[in-house]
């Protein structure tokens, strides 16, 4: 958000000036309907597939060591039973599986359910891998199996409910987390999920039985909070939805699954490093945990993941160049590295490098377009660059994959208006409204935008008096980009000599804080005010706001997970494409 470094001003006599009352918009965000084509895997028929052979040289001693010799226990089951070859293969899969050589799990597991099809384990462990890829389809289709086979399975169910939410199937989604909680009354996955799928079907008061009856079993899942808050608003209870989202904190945790458990125990690589070097990151130790991935990337040098994760902890403390040096070279040792390549453009953009960054986090986005955090990115810097249409689209798959962005929405908004598109910016300003009743900065793009917009179908300076108001009545202070919209919003309404007066002080603040960029601008104003004329340029051409400022959140240098497979309560681990979800 643009910063406010300029003293408040008060206006006593605004309090007199405005009135109504606010007209949110309520706005419910869908979830996206995703491909449902007919999933490839399990195949219909029964034939055995070959099963590829990854290249191995990239990887740990250890690593190799262990995938040949299931390898070997393969070509040693050759003739044995089938039920000793699903296991051999099965085995195969998960080492595949662990270090992320999915196509060759895939073909695997495959095999292993052809000759075993009343395993569970097999289409369960297809079903998580495809889940872990994104591809929702193939892992609805495994897990479906995986239930058949084992009716009453919690996990399963669970999986099934989430994946189903998520391609919009609302109706399988609700039986499939009635029967797991129908198994266990207290199973909070359960009741979050019933509670989610009743906001996705405008069914508010049972999203708020839910949620609540979830957080009674567990007070400290302030993941739940977000979604109260949202079923809260579109029932209108604004304060309720106020206080439920200050209570929000970190997304959900991952699910407790013993299969996957189980799949993470057959990791041999260099566990204790890697899990002293995230405890260490997250304590914010950041000396110590270069330190340990030094030594990782010194037991091979030629590991892309060991020196993103060692680029990403140096420019966390500070080291930008050396930062840049191992970032680069992972990238170069993997381009399609996704993290390294979102890692490098973060630094880069930090550093206003914004040409340099952009080919990065393009790379990042194209080879993972669910990375909301790299469309963000992306998008700033789009907008830093002028590129103002392309921000627009960076910042609408931001808000697919995070409708909690209240940031991209705003900027999202300020691309539009340079676009001329103020009936867009309108329609992005008024859902983000009605999500961040609390969000002066939201609030005051708003209003100004309806105060002071070219375009006659969107302008109503009458709502924007009354947004202005709410903004003002906690404490009667406004800042002067805020209070030069209230004497737009008064002009429009006709109300000019109270505009004029309050563009005095603005002019008058400016003057204080030597804002001669600025004053010129505010003067020509206030001149057009005296004459009883209004405004019609809500930002001028060189407002700070069409410039978001590189983020320098530890968050924006995170590759989006910081432990690798290898380690306790991780996800998996590719050695060529990175830290992935």
């Amino acid at each position: 958000m643009r910063s406010r470094l300029h003293p408040f001003i008060t206006y006593p006599a605004i309090q007199g000036l405005l009135f109504g009352c606010v007209l949110a918009a309520v706005a419910q965000t869908a979830i996206p309907n995703r491909a449902t084509s007919p999933a490839p895997y399990p195949p219909s028929d029964n034939r055995l597939r070959p099963v590829p052979s990854p290249d191995l040289s990239s990887m740990e001693s250890p690593v190799q060591h262990q995938i040949r010799d299931a390898q070997a226990r393969l070509a040693n089951a050759a003739g044995s039973s089938k039920r000793d070859l699903s296991l051999a293969y099965g085995a195969l899969g998960q080492v595949y599986q662990v270090y992320a050589v999915y196509d060759a799990a895939v073909a695997a597991y495959t095999d292993a359910h052809v000759l075993d099809p009343a395993e569970f384990k097999w289409p369960y462990y297809l079903g998580y891998l495809f889940q872990t890829k994104g591809d929702l389809p193939n892992a609805l289709a495994n897990y479906t199996i995986a239930l058949t086979l084992r009716p009453q399975d919690e996990v399963t169910l669970l999986r099934l409910g989430e994946a189903n939410l998520r391609l919009n199937h609302l109706s399988e989604a609700a039986k499939f987390y009635s029967d797991a909680l129908s198994r266990n009354q207290r199973c909070i996955a359960a009741l979050d999920g019933l509670g989610r799928l009743a906001l996705a079907q405008h069914q508010y008061g049972n999203a708020v039985d839910y949620l609540t009856r979830a957080l009674g079993i567990d007070h400290d899942a302030a993941y739940l909070h977000y979604p109260l808050a949202m079923a809260y608003r579109d029932l209108g209870k604004m304060e309720q939805a106020s206080a439920e989202l200050a209570k929000h904190g970190p997304a959900a945790p991952e699910l407790i699954d013993t299969y996957v458990a189980d799949l993470q125990k057959i990791n041999t690589g260099s566990a204790d490093l890697w899990l002293q070097a995230s405890q260490e990151m997250a304590a914010g130790h950041f000396p110590e945990a270069i330190a340990i991935y030094r030594k990782l990337v010194n037991s091979n040098q030629q590991d892309a993941v060991a020196r993103t994760y060692l680029g990403t902890a140096l420019a966390r403390a500070g080291s930008i160049d050396e930062a840049i040096c191992e970032l680069t070279q992972a990238v170069h040792l993997a381009p399609g590295n996704t993290k390294a390549q979102y890692c490098l453009g973060v630094v880069l953009a930090g550093l206003r490098r914004d040409e340099e960054a952009l080919p990065h986090l393009r790379i990042s986005t194209e080879r993972d377009p669910q990375f909301g955090e790299a469309h963000f990115q992306l998008a700033n810097v789009l907008m830093r660059s002028r590129r103002w249409n392309e921000a627009a689209m960076e910042y609408a798959k931001t808000l697919q994959q995070d409708p909690t962005n209240a940031f991209a929405s705003l900027m999202g908004a300020m691309a539009f208006v340079r676009l001329g598109r103020y009936a867009d910016a309108r329609a992005l300003l008024e859902r983000a409204h009605a999500s961040f009743a609390a969000n002066l900065d939201i609030t005051n793009a708003l209003a100004r935008l309806l105060a002071a917009a070219p375009d006659d179908s969107v302008r109503d300076g009458r709502r924007a008096v009354t947004l202005m108001q709410q903004a003002l009545a906690p404490n009667g202070l406004l800042d002067s980009d805020q209070a030069e919209t209230v004497a737009m919003a008064l002009a429009d309404t006709g109300q000019f000599d109270k505009a004029a007066t309050i563009q005095r002080s603005v002019i008058e603040n400016a003057e204080t804080e030597n804002a001669g960029n600025r004053l010129g601008t505010l003067r020509e104003t206030l001149l057009m005010y005296e004459r009883g004329q209004v405004c019609r340029t809500p930002w001028r051409d060189d407002d700070p706001i069409f410039v978001p400022v590189p983020q320098k959140s530890d968050t924006a240098m995170n590759p989006r997970a910081d432990l690798p497979a290898n380690t306790k309560d991780s996800k998996q681990l590719n050695t060529q494409e990175g830290p992935s979800d």
